[in-house]
């Protein structure tokens, strides 16, 4: 059981926790968001979203509740809040703050952009940085891990609601999330979570990717919204379901 937790965490961690043409989706959000997280039909979690946007910058916090299996594990939690401004409707982070909480380790993650460029103000508890991990100075254009989600989830056009390609930076690793639309028709959109850079080599050979699926129901003014999400694990899959 501790393992499959484990996987669990690392499933949402995936999606708690972007770059291209056509950038970060507007941040066209309500004021608060409730996510559902189930693992292979049982209920692991609640994600609480809140987010507050004016017309030159947006914040939001996200809060991660235990539920069913999860409180198996009563001490675990994950926090993180983000400020920044927005470009044309689209985030450009400003600072990043991360809290989590296993049950058997924490860790805060602080970060702050400059120009567009990360840098890292702290991390606790202190490590020196692995040969793999990346300088943030390289990683110029790339969102933290908040607002790539709040990206993912924004309300969209239809013809925008698959053409998405991000790139995230948590302080030591470079990921990417990409949208296509689904195949054959299928609604929904098609998306990967591909880890970049900054992995041990063995993580990254043994699952560089993972698949998951956004499923849209109608949103306002014509737009589409993000009803669900799904992963696949390997003992099953992980599903995020808005209220």
């Amino acid at each position: 059981m501790p393992d499959r937790l484990r996987r669990i965490g690392a499933v949402v961690a995936i999606v708690a926790g972007l770059w291209a043409p056509g950038g970060a989706a507007a941040l066209d959000l309500p004021e608060v968001v409730r996510l559902d997280v189930t693992f292979a039909g049982l209920p692991v979690g609640v994600l609480h979203l809140a987010i507050r946007r004016t017309d030159g910058s947006y914040a939001a916090t996200a809060r991660l509740q235990p539920a069913g299996l999860g409180r198996l594990l009563p001490s675990a939690r994950f926090e993180a809040t983000v400020q920044g401004r927005l470009r044309a409707g689209r985030p450009q982070p400003l600072r990043y703050v991360e809290d989590v909480h296993t049950g058997r380790r924490e860790s805060r993650t602080e970060i702050a952009w400059e120009g567009g460029v990360p840098r890292l103000l702290r991390l606790d508890p202190p490590r020196p940085p692995e040969p793999w991990h990346l300088d943030p100075a390289g990683q110029g254009g790339a969102l933290d891990p908040m607002s790539a989600v709040l990206s993912v989830l924004a309300d969209v056009p239809a013809e925008r609601a698959c053409a998405l390609d991000l790139a995230v930076f948590d302080g030591r690793r470079r990921t990417q999330i990409v949208l296509a639309p689904a195949p054959d028709g299928e609604p929904g959109c098609d998306g990967v979570f591909r880890r970049v850079a900054g992995y041990d080599p063995e993580d990254l050979a043994e699952r560089p990717e993972v698949p998951f699926r956004l499923i849209h129901g109608p949103g306002p003014g014509g737009t589409l919204r993000v009803i669900a999400l799904e992963a696949a694990w390997e003992l099953g899959t992980a599903r995020l379901t808005r209220d």
